[in-house]
């Protein structure tokens, strides 16, 4: 199977060795990044991304948009979300609508609130779209961890292609239709994430960590409600698992960021600095879209509130108490 991930970042290149395992995958990578497409040629190596890790030869490396999309059955987006929409311009001449489209970018558009799914649909004229999304930390990809994912699709075929691709790669897929659901539950963890690492920043115990997931679960049900998603979602590896996931590891950024919010605004503005956080990239979009349609999502509009608006952290204390 012919496979081409857009974007050369430490998610992409992690998954792009997982599928390799696969001797009849053949997996073409691409990055603006001159300096990477030489290394990897010369070496099968991206130091800057993995240091010592040398990839398998079924993997290249690529600038050149129509060499990496030529032949493609199935084409990973996994570019930074600021970049999603201008990289469907540089694709689609090169695009054949053969090819299932997979977004593996988390987020929404920030001006607009738009799930990516429906830019994709509407830039690239295709409702040959999934989404994947789930438990997944790049460094437990590319170790070989076992991995299930959430690959929320429409087609059916599409998703016996993803199967096909991951056989054998230690993960296991399983399947919903719920593309805006499965979209909206992964910005939010990663929102809620962050009132995570709030709590364990100020020194509370897994006890009081419980509650806070407890609670995070039922304003997720009730936001997820509010959208016309599917009940099924909230206990799909995409919401709940990732969600556990985020909130409770320090390999999560947006975890770490909130444990740093406890202890400091220079602090975690240093973080911000030198990271990218995505639970803080969507927050005020995710902010204004829920209280648009006058959704109860109290944690969250807390978690807004210490962030943007100097709130007192000690009222994330106190709506646990609610």
């Amino acid at each position: 199977m012919n496979i081409a991930i857009i974007g050369c970042g430490v998610y992409s290149m992690a998954m792009a060795k997982r599928l390799s395992k696969v001797k009849d995958n053949t997996i073409k990578v691409w990055t603006e990044d001159e300096k990477k497409v030489k290394e990897f040629k010369d070496t099968n190596k991206v130091k800057s991304i993995f240091k010592d890790e040398i990839f398998n030869k079924n993997i290249s490396i690529s600038n050149n948009y129509k060499d990496v999309l030529k032949d493609a059955d199935i084409i990973f987006l996994m570019t930074s979300a600021n970049f999603l929409k201008s990289t469907l311009k540089e694709i689609k001449p090169f695009y054949s609508k053969k090819a299932g489209i997979i977004i593996g970018t988390k987020g929404i558009e920030l001006e607009t609130g738009k799930f990516f799914s429906k830019i994709v649909k509407k830039g690239l004229k295709t409702n040959n779209i999934g989404v994947i999304a789930g438990p997944s930390f790049a460094i437990d990809i590319l170790n070989d961890e076992i991995l299930a994912l959430t690959v929320a699709t429409r087609k059916g075929k599409l998703f016996k292609k993803l199967n096909n691709i991951y056989r054998e790669t230690n993960t296991k897929l399983e399947r919903s239709r719920d593309l805006v659901g499965v979209q909206l539950s992964s910005v939010l963890k990663n929102i809620y994430a962050i009132g995570s690492g709030i709590y364990s920043g100020m020194g509370h115990s897994e006890s009081t960590t419980a509650i806070y997931l407890n609670k995070v679960i039922k304003e997720i049900s009730e936001i997820l409600y509010m959208f016309d998603c599917s009940e099924f979602t909230l206990l799909s590896l995409a919401t709940h698992a990732d969600m556990i996931m985020t909130c409770s590891d320090s390999k999560s950024r947006n975890y770490t960021y909130g444990t740093k919010i406890a202890k400091s605004k220079k602090e975690a503005d240093k973080f911000l600095k030198n990271n990218t956080v995505e639970g803080y990239t969507v927050l005020e979009t995710i902010y204004n879209l829920l209280k648009k349609k006058k959704i109860k999502a109290p944690l969250l509009y807390i978690i807004h509130d210490i962030v943007f608006a100097n709130m007192d952290k000690k009222e994330i204390e106190k709506e646990l108490l609610k």
